[in-house]
């Protein structure tokens, strides 16, 4: 069965940062699938604002997620970005637009936004959070408690799109690196009792910074073993 979603041009203002607040409301009222969310050139014509690559695409994730500019005139780095971009959103839009949505930050509380997507039988999430100008940057953020999952059931914590920034040591200059995963590694296996009781730790390299983690469900802990 074919479902019709309507598209919901929810502002002409494309600016990352901006759009974190804007989408944040709309979703009040209209599920992702229904949200125009574009990646826009940079500096933004609305505000002047440059904001990285990374987190204008992630942002537009959480939306219909298309390309409002002149990829010819792409850097090589940000066409390689945004075709990892494009193989990654293939493969969890089902969650982002199907799924039930929980908010976990809200940018018009903190000067931070995160929310996440649950499919329906709890088996895989998707969680997204920025940092707005947040005065956190470089340093752990407050625990990122997740919500809608079985507490027994194991996940896998992946980050498809790993951050490509750190600070160096001694001066702290932000400079460009190999994949750096918020948990130290790839992947990690925790429980939902975990997940939403514990949290994950996020840490942002920047002002403008952002991550993404993905969650699949790989086993269900029995009332026989210790829940971790």
């Amino acid at each position: 069965m074919l479902y019709y979603s309507p598209q919901v041009w929810c502002s002409d203002n494309t600016d990352a940062l901006v759009r974190m607040k804007i989408q944040y409301g709309t979703s009040f009222a209209f599920p992702a699938r229904c949200v125009g969310a574009h990646v826009s050139s940079v500096p933004n014509h609305i505000t002047g604002n440059t904001t990285r690559a990374r987190t204008r695409g992630l942002v537009a994730m959480n939306g219909t997620f298309g390309f409002e500019l002149d990829v010819t005139e792409l850097s090589a780095a940000d066409r390689v970005l945004y075709k990892e971009m494009i193989t990654v959103y293939k493969q969890y839009a089902h969650v982002i637009n199907w799924g039930d949505l929980y908010r976990l930050w809200s940018p018009f509380a903190v000067s931070l936004a995160a929310w996440m997507y649950v499919a329906r039988d709890k088996s895989s999430a998707v969680v997204f959070a920025f940092s707005l100008n947040s005065d956190h940057w470089s340093n752990i953020v407050p625990r990122l408690l997740l919500q809608g999952l079985l507490p027994n059931a194991v996940y896998e914590v992946s980050e498809p799109m790993p951050n490509n920034v750190a600070q160096a040591q001694g001066n702290l200059r932000i400079v460009e690196t190999e994949a750096r995963y918020q948990l130290g590694r790839a992947t990690v296996c925790l429980t939902g009792q975990t997940l939403m009781h514990a949290g994950l730790p996020v840490k942002f390299f920047t002002l403008d910074d952002s991550v993404m983690f993905t969650l699949t469900q790989v086993a269900t802990m029995t009332p026989s073993r210790s829940v971790l």
